[in-house]
């Protein structure tokens, strides 16, 4: 009888090791095996997450955040004769401030407000410390971190909203932290990639002055009405599934889970014809033919 229940658990772990198989990325891909290890628990984490959440135990993003902190590296410890971290709030939009003590012997510097990634739901400034940290000190810049709301606790546009009116305080307060307003920047990380986007595009309708100098988008979500795309074949959907780009697309918009089979299914073309958005989602446009390996490097 016990090796019947051994065969049946065997059988069971077999099932999933398979059906959560993660192929080696091709060659070309740096660190293909670590990837691989990171790709494989993700998909798990979010399994057992939805299964939670189907037994109303918790919820897919719930679990995800105390996941994302317990596994969190822990904060690099950057000398305070090198890098000043202060937490404040820029017109109630809470923000981290780092700012290089070079900087502060010099005449003003330029300027970065960043937007951290994660779905619109997850992640923090701390855990964007040690790539923020790195540029405040390898370029000598100041560097503000936004720490704006997540859904689904709120919803759009209130991360947006953040941002927005973090960078444009930050703009009009820049002398403060002796930077030189005509020399500021912004950035932002997949759905930070998002705000950025939009906040540029924003500010720049507003002929808000100063204008921003500089904008760096990474992996950044510049759609999200169709995930047939190419950019989501191959681009973020290999770390993050195309469900939970869905997922996270409806508590952002929605502020619940509602819509994600609305999300997933492509939008009544009526809605986008004689639209320019058709021209950015439409499936003949799409390449189903892979990217070199070169192209598919982590950013």
């Amino acid at each position: 009888m016990v090796w019947v229940e051994v065969a049946i658990a065997m059988s069971a772990l077999g099932v999933l090791a398979y059906w959560r198989y993660t192929p080696v990325p091709p060659e070309g891909i740096s660190n293909r095996e670590s990837r691989k290890e990171k790709l494989r628990v993700k998909k798990i984490l979010v399994d057992i997450a939805s299964v939670l959440e189907f037994l109303d135990v918790t919820t897919v993003v719930q679990f995800l955040r105390a996941s994302l902190k317990y596994m969190s590296p822990p904060t690099m410890a950057v000398p305070e004769s090198l890098l000043k971290v202060s937490e404040t709030t820029f017109d109630g939009v809470k923000v981290m401030v780092l700012e290089p003590l070079s900087a502060q012997r010099q005449s003003a510097v330029p300027g970065l407000v960043y937007y951290h990634g994660g779905g619109f739901c997850l992640g923090t400034t701390a855990y964007s410390f040690p790539f923020t940290s790195h540029l405040a000190l390898e370029l000598g810049i100041v560097v503000i971190v936004v720490d704006y709301r997540l859904a689904p606790e709120h919803k759009f546009p209130a991360g947006l909203n953040d941002c927005v009116t973090a960078t444009k305080y930050f703009l009009r307060h820049a002398r403060r932290y002796n930077v030189d307003p005509s020399r500021i920047g912004i950035a932002g990380a997949s759905s930070g990639g998002n705000f950025a986007a939009v906040v540029a595009l924003k500010l720049a309708r507003e002929k808000q002055e100063p204008a921003l100098k500089l904008q760096v988008l990474l992996n950044p979500v510049t759609q999200l009405l169709r995930f047939t795309t190419s950019a989501y074949k191959y681009g973020p959907c290999e770390v993050r599934s195309i469900w939970e780009m869905a997922y996270f697309t409806s508590l952002y918009l929605y502020g619940n889970r509602s819509k994600v089979n609305l999300v997933l299914a492509d939008p009544n073309p009526a809605k986008l014809e004689g639209t320019h958005y058709l021209n950015f989602v439409d499936p003949s446009l799409v390449d189903t033919t892979p990217p070199p390996p070169s192209l598919q490097e982590d950013v």
